[in-house]
């Protein structure tokens, strides 16, 4: 049997879940980790927040079963969508011919803009995914952490940083 879908809880979970990904991107020391974690290791940071949000709001972190469940279930929106406009807003930082400095910047700033759209949709698709989750099948905090840096270093006051912004409000 299908489960209803009550639009105004589906819309509330993922202004929730929006909501927890900023207050936590803007805590101290969380964005650059974030962004190195980004480049170095090429980690969703979407993916890497809502293992956070499942520690924080369902005391329970995701499985790696899990995260390659919810990576599979936002793989194509991040692919087509969140990538490639990540892609041009970075190869755009380098000055184009013929085209003044003051105008590259203002076309990048609407691509972040359009970038963090993007990230926003994401954050209902992840929204989506977690209401449909069992908590009970949770995870290791850390093991999860490492498996969402990939190949990128993750020394433990790193650890230390995500798990005490992971903590419940």
């Amino acid at each position: 049997m299908a489960r209803k879908m009550d639009k105004n809880s589906d819309t509330d979970a993922a202004a929730a879940f929006w909501t927890f990904a900023l207050t936590f991107y803007a805590r101290p020391g969380i964005a650059p980790l974030c962004l190195r974690l980004q480049a170095e290791g090429g980690t969703d940071v979407m993916a890497l927040i809502a293992h956070c949000h499942a520690t924080a709001r369902q005391d329970s972190p995701l499985s790696a079963t899990e995260l390659a469940a919810l990576r599979d279930h936002m793989a194509e929106w991040h692919r087509r969508a969140v990538l490639p406009l990540r892609a041009l807003r970075v190869d755009l930082r380098d000055p184009v011919a013929h085209l003044p400095d003051a105008r590259r910047e203002s076309f990048r700033d609407q691509l972040k803009q359009l970038e963090l759209a993007a990230e926003k949709v994401q954050a209902g698709m992840i929204a989506d995914w977690l209401a449909r989750r069992n908590p009970a099948d949770g995870g290791d905090f850390t093991q999860g952490l490492r498996l969402l840096a990939g190949p990128a270093a993750l020394p433990d006051p790193d650890i230390a940083l995500l798990r005490e912004a992971a903590k419940p409000a």
